[in-house]
């Protein structure tokens, strides 16, 4: 189950997902939860990966989604923060109605890292406080962080056990990326290249790695993630 966007929030046991894979010498496993980071490039399939994990009984937090909640909920912040810099460049940062365009905000921010970096410094705080509180509140629930830049989030990194990483080829993204968002290549290119250094910034983290490749069918993605799993923890079953 996704967290809804609506929400406001600042012996062993053979249906328990965590505890047919947890074995004792996993950092920060418990006997009653398991918490893991979901990340990869754009495109890579964290959200595919994500909707296998609920069937295996995790509850999945989905960062986009809080991303777009703090956005709104600081649209206006954002507008007088980055309006100067969306005239240097000629993006005009609200819609007809005057809400915030977020599609030309990423256009705008992911020009420039600087720019970035200014905007998580809005949007962040109030993730991490979104997720925080979902996690408080179901302590008995393997729970997925689906995050793309977890690592910048320290005390969420904290709460994780492992990092599952997705990954794909460079030009099956690019096509994912064309047919879902119709996005200009130009703009896909350029958030790939922010991202360039991602696997190697969770590798940094004393949190262990898990890779997983998603080149073909959901079906296929499913079988690595249990393959993983079993090699990893022993094994993937469905929590009931």
């Amino acid at each position: 189950m996704k967290l809804k966007t609506s929400e406001k929030v600042p012996e062993k046991n053979k249906n328990s997902a965590l505890k047919t894979f947890a074995p004792a010498s996993m950092p920060k496993a418990t006997a009653d939860r398991m918490i893991l980071c979901l990340t990869g490039p754009m495109a890579a399939g964290k959200n595919a990966a994500s909707r296998i994990f609920e069937k295996y009984g995790f509850e999945c937090i989905d960062f986009d989604t809080l991303v777009h909640k703090a956005i709104e909920e600081r649209s206006e912040q954002i507008f007088e923060e980055f309006s100067s810099d969306a005239k240097i460049y000629g993006i005009d940062l609200k819609n007809s109605d005057g809400s915030l365009n977020r599609r030309a905000l990423g256009s705008l921010i992911f020009k420039d890292q600087k720019l970035l970096s200014r905007q998580e410094t809005i949007v962040y705080p109030a993730v991490t406080h979104f997720a925080k509180d979902f996690i408080k509140k179901n302590p008995q629930k393997n729970i997925i962080l689906n995050a793309t830049v977890l690592f910048k989030i320290p005390e969420l990194m904290a709460e994780c056990t492992h990092t599952v990483f997705i990954k794909a080829n460079v030009f099956i993204r690019l096509l994912r990326v064309k047919k879902r968002d119709a996005m200009p290549y130009d703009q896909i290119l350029a958030r790939f290249y922010s991202q360039k250094d991602l696997f190697k910034n969770y590798k940094k983290s004393e949190i262990p790695v898990v890779v997983i490749k998603n080149s073909g069918s959901i079906l296929s993605l499913e079988k690595r993630i249990k393959k993983a799993f079993i090699d990893h923890f022993g094994n993937l079953s469905i929590n009931t």
